[in-house]
């Protein structure tokens, strides 16, 4: 049955360097964006990475950029998130028990924080100057609307962080980056099935990319503040091999099974729009065969 999940991603003018800024200042303007994206009452906002620091030549030797659970700057997100009865995904350097860490904090439509994951890869950079890796094997997230995962910036570069968030069923990849994540970020998609949004550092280059590895929105500088929806009871899967299940299938829950087919590649996203089942009940029923199934996991590196 359809299960949809709005999401914001914010860009911030302020992280481009060249104009220094206060914490204070970015705070500001990533509160004023959430504002302006709160209009289309989404079920998250995503907020970039290092979008909360006093802009130095380096970040990491200023002790006000580390967060700590409970202080000021998580108290302040925390309220925005229940005034908009949202959950807020934020990129904060955060210190827990002195260990310092590059991470993304979630906080829930209640305000409470919830998960948190530490960047997996930081660059040579970042440990150079104290920031510790988080685990190799970081955990998925349910939230009320569906399954996430976390990344940040460096950790694109990474493979096997993705196909970890594949075997654990992440359905949205929240990335928070200082590069837009290109063609490297498609392909994570195509080949593991999930949904990727990305909230970029400079400039306006967040987009929404859909489980086949095409964008599906950008952001640009009308639009720092955008919301996309995405419909998470879908699944990409080889139409060459399906073709005739699916048939069956469409014949059976005519215009309730939307199916989205892109020939170039030999694949579909389908979906199912009506309230008595899931999409993979649907799979099952009619024995149409993921990616992973069909090739025998030949296209999970």
């Amino acid at each position: 049955m359809s299960r949809k999940a709005r999401i914001c991603t914010i860009s911030m003018n302020s992280l481009v360097h060249g104009t220094r800024s206060s914490k204070e200042d970015r705070f500001s303007e990533a509160l004023a964006k959430m504002k302006r994206g709160s209009l289309d009452k989404p079920d998250l906002f995503l907020l970039p990475e290092h979008f909360l620091v006093n802009d130095a030549p380096n970040i990491h030797d200023d002790p006000a950029n580390f967060e700590s659970e409970g202080n000021d700057t998580y108290q302040r997100l925390g309220e925005t998130a229940r005034s908009y009865n949202a959950y807020i995904a934020a990129a904060l350097l955060t210190d827990v028990d002195g260990v310092h860490h590059n991470s993304i904090v979630l906080f829930d439509r209640t305000g409470k924080p919830v998960f948190t994951y530490h960047k997996t890869h930081p660059t040579p950079g970042e440990v150079q100057h104290g920031i510790v890796p988080g685990k190799h094997d970081p955990d998925a997230f349910d939230a009320d609307f569906g399954r996430i995962g976390m990344a940040l910036c460096y950790d694109l570069n990474f493979q096997h962080l993705y196909r970890q968030y594949h075997d654990k069923g992440v359905e949205v990849l929240l990335f928070s980056t200082y590069f837009p994540g290109g063609m490297l970020l498609r392909s994570w998609c195509y080949l593991y099935g999930f949904y990727a949004v990305c909230s970029h550092a400079q400039g306006y280059e967040s987009t929404f990319v859909n489980q086949l590895g095409f964008e599906l929105a950008r952001a640009d500088m009308f639009a720092t503040a955008l919301t996309h929806e995405l419909e998470l009871d879908s699944v990409a899967l080889p139409y060459y091999g399906n073709h005739e299940n699916i048939a069956n299938a469409k014949e059976k829950y005519g215009p309730d099974l939307v199916l989205d087919i892109h020939r170039p590649e030999g694949d579909v996203i389908i979906s199912y729009a009506g309230t008595d089942k899931t999409i993979k009940d649907i799979l099952s029923e009619f024995s149409i065969r993921t990616r992973s199934q069909f090739y025998n996991d030949e296209h999970l590196l």
